[in-house]
């Protein structure tokens, strides 16, 4: 099993080069690779290249990416394309979006990778149980436009379980924040192309509403996980964070157990985001990687052993 980090906030700050020769010196192999971020109006669409971008323009960028990947002996096992709300595909910046989420599985499949995480879209209003059936009716037919390019790429699609503010911007469960929605999903769907991507400090922050733990929901989604995001969170916000930053760390003993019992085999991906590297100047973050390379022999030790 290899240990893999998000590129998310690394190669905006040092390059894909670098970033990746980074990766590999801290004794990480694989990485998570961010195509694209959030999206909510126009202007952040037409700012992002993959919303106009040719398939040939996608094969060239990201053939190039890749080879920078091969040269440092990084594999890329999985990535994530941009997300937004419902509202902002339901207006006219739908065919922009729906281009860029195209582009994404485009570029899933040159980079090698067998999994994209597409986030199910969520309205203002799906709180808790509201608003199920008009998200369920949207989301099986935006990702089912996907299907198509999703088996010409030999991508799969992970479905990640989401969360949402209340008027009090306190976070709840929404789409898919149960197992068992993603389960739902993944079977109105089509099984070929779709696959479970639990958000363990997710699962945290939605618990306390939903009962699951991240053990529990790895043991209810069972062989639908193919990949996984795991970061840390203080319990209130959405920190994606190094495991045991916090005073009350996550049971991550418990999630490799839950991990080894689903047998599990993909990465073991640490969605960790700025929260933890920025804290660092530029000259210890190798460091901070080690850390995180060291967190997940450990955790692999007790998965395979």
């Amino acid at each position: 099993m290899l240990i893999s980090v998000s590129t998310w906030s690394l190669e905006a700050r040092f390059g894909t080069k670098k970033m990746f020769e980074m990766l590999r010196d801290a004794g990480i192999h694989s990485a998570d690779y961010n195509i694209d971020d959030w999206v909510g109006n126009r202007e952040q669409m037409d700012a992002r290249p993959n919303s106009y971008r040719t398939e040939e323009e996608v094969i060239a960028y990201y053939s190039e990416i890749r080879r920078l990947a091969d040269e440092a002996g990084i594999t890329i096992g999985q990535t994530h394309a941009a997300f937004g709300p419902i509202s902002v595909f339901e207006g006219d910046l739908r065919p922009g979006l729906m281009k860029m989420m195209v582009n994404a599985i485009i570029a899933t499949g040159v980079l090698g990778a067998p999994y994209v995480v597409i986030h199910p879209l969520n309205t203002r209003g799906r709180i808790f149980d509201e608003e199920v059936e008009y998200c369920r009716q949207f989301n099986i037919e935006f990702f089912g436009e996907l299907i198509p390019y999703l088996k010409k790429y030999n991508v799969k699609i992970g479905m990640e379980n989401m969360w949402t503010f209340d008027e009090k911007e306190i976070i709840r469960p929404c789409v898919c924040s149960r197992p068992e929605e993603i389960l739902d999903y993944i079977s109105m769907l089509d099984p070929d192309c779709f696959c479970a991507c639990p958000d363990l400090g997710h699962f945290v922050l939605t618990g306390g509403d939903t009962n699951d733990t991240p053990a529990g929901a790895l043991r209810k989604l069972g062989d639908q996980v193919k990949l996984i995001h795991a970061h840390e969170v203080d319990g209130v916000h959405d920190n994606h964070s190094a495991p045991y930053d916090f005073r009350e760390p996550m049971d991550w003993n418990g999630i490799a157990d839950a991990l080894r019992e689903i047998n599990y085999t993909g990465t073991l991906n640490f969605e960790i985001g700025g929260y933890f590297y920025y804290r660092f100047p530029d000259e210890l973050v190798p460091e901070a990687l080690r850390y995180v390379a060291a967190i997940g022999k450990q955790m692999i030790a007790r998965i395979e052993g």
